[in-house]
């Protein structure tokens, strides 16, 4: 979205169709822009830096496994228990969440 922005600014303050009181502007309005700009890219550092290392902390455990159909009719094993697996949102959606008389 910022790069829209800046090819925007570009072709209106510094293309070559842009008049004198353009480009003047433009370089103007070009120091506030560096400063947004460098501002942005700490913060987008810090982002990346805190999911890759989330990313590490959690390697142990994280499976790279093909994820399975919804509609498996597998059961699941939880605490030593069978438990059948539940049913996929698209079938609860069948039933009423409301009593109904019948």
């Amino acid at each position: 979205l910022l790069g829209v922005f800046f090819d925007l600014f570009q072709r209106t303050f510094f293309s070559k169709k842009s008049g004198a009181l353009m480009v003047g502007m433009g370089m103007a309005l070009l120091p506030q822009l560096l400063v947004i700009e460098s501002q942005m890219a700490p913060y987008l550092g810090g982002i990346v830096q805190q999911i890759v290392l989330t990313l590490i902390i959690f390697l142990p455990i994280i499976r790279f496994t093909p994820r399975r159909s919804l509609n498996s009719t597998r059961n699941v094993t939880l605490a030593g228990a069978q438990v059948d697996r539940p049913a996929p949102f698209s079938k609860m959606m069948d039933k009423p969440f409301y009593p109904t008389e019948e």
